[in-house]
């Protein structure tokens, strides 16, 4: 495979993504992979890049305040929305029409947020480990709360319990290898990890709809087995109400990309050649 790594200035941002390309002739169309909280594009899909064979171009974005992005003029402007923004101006700049996209975490609230602007050119979305959402509007508010404290701990403290509280396993709570690995992740990262939290919270004051979801783009949404009891079945429940079929894929937790990055080729395999 061919690696190209790109930058786009946009709106006092160097937005810095990777372009992959296989060695032989591109078939189907480009792939773009979106990261979630805390870590950069690279790191988040290296393991799946690693392993799949897909014949198509991929396309991995660091968001702004993330990994390679720059803030070249020091204003402080991230939410889910500004992001997607980037994302389709990166698209344009590629000259990409038509795509599908994976979203994790963080990156699956920019998916959705995605379809609001360029849903007629995405064939298919899969939403892994949506944060926060919920069906009951009260609900999803009480969740947006709680990101909004892990983001004041870590902006103002440099600390990440809330954080992991939010995302670690149903039972036991993370190895302590694990959690040290993790941390170490997060410290290269805090601020930008900080402000993604907080733009989380800010877009789950509001009804999250997805648009356009019964047929065209083909949306599914991978789960992790080991995800938090409560977690899980708010998020099913809202999946269930936007009708968006999921998937539960065992051992897994948050962190699936890092987990189970073969289950998750298999599954856009099959849903793609389906």
């Amino acid at each position: 495979m061919k690696v190209r790594d790109c930058a786009l200035k946009r709106q006092g941002h160097v937005l810095a993504y990777v372009v992959i390309n296989p060695d032989l002739k591109t078939r189907g169309n480009p792939m773009v992979l979106l990261h979630g909280a805390g870590v950069d594009g690279r790191l988040t899909w290296q393991p799946l890049v690693e392993l799949c064979s897909w014949e198509r171009t991929i396309i991995i974005p660091d968001f702004r305040h993330t990994g390679l992005s720059i803030n070249e003029n020091g204003e402080i402007n991230f939410s889910i929305a500004a992001i997607a923004e980037d994302i389709v101006a990166i698209l344009n700049h590629e000259g990409i029409q038509e795509l599908d996209v994976i979203g994790y975490s963080l990156g699956a609230l920019v998916s959705i947020e995605l379809l609001t602007l360029i849903d007629r050119y995405i064939n298919s979305l899969t939403l892994i480990e949506p944060p926060g959402v919920d069906p009951i509007l009260e609900n999803q508010i009480l969740n947006a709360e709680k990101f909004k404290l892990a983001s004041d701990e870590i902006i103002q403290h440099n600390t990440f319990e809330l954080f992991l509280g939010l995302t670690q396993p149903e039972s036991g709570g993370l190895h302590p290898r694990a959690k040290a690995l993790m941390i170490e992740r997060l410290e290269q990262n805090s601020d930008g990890l900080g402000l993604s939290l907080l733009a989380v919270s800010e877009y789950l004051r509001t009804p999250i709809l997805c648009a356009n979801t019964s047929f065209k783009p083909r949306t599914t949404a991978l789960l992790g087995s080991k995800s938090q009891t409560r977690y899980l079945n708010q998020t099913k429940a809202w999946l269930d109400l936007q009708h968006i079929p999921w998937f539960t894929i065992p051992g897994a937790d948050h962190t699936m990309p890092f987990q189970k990055p073969r289950r998750i080729i298999q599954h856009i395999e099959e849903k793609l050649n389906g």
